[in-house]
């Protein structure tokens, strides 16, 4: 079955994997990290904040998708989560990690 799927359904099924993938390795421990660096309720906000514009972004991305196309779209998102996470993975303080 895998064989007869179009080559861009092959490609979007790859990358959610990986994004879903490191998304679920990341976020769990993101809570505990910022649970031991701020109090719980701005750990809480965090977290909130994040879920908040992920939804959103993915509510202006189905407009995006319709106006330049899927593929265009899913690289771009994807390769925007790989800078953020591999900004996270360098970031020497929690400070700088609020900071962008």
């Amino acid at each position: 079955m895998w064989q007869t799927l179009h080559p861009n359904i092959k490609a979007r099924i790859k990358i959610q994997f990986l994004s879903r993938f490191g998304s679920s390795l990341i976020f769990p421990f993101m809570a505990i990290y910022l649970s031991h660096a701020y109090d719980a309720q701005t750990a809480g906000i965090l977290m909130m904040i994040n879920i908040v514009i992920a939804f959103l972004a993915g509510v202006y991305g189905g407009h995006l998708t319709d106006m330049y196309g899927r593929r265009p779209l899913l690289i771009t998102g994807e390769t925007i989560k790989l800078i953020g996470s591999a900004g996270f993975f360098w970031q020497t303080s929690q400070y700088t990690i609020c900071l962008g």
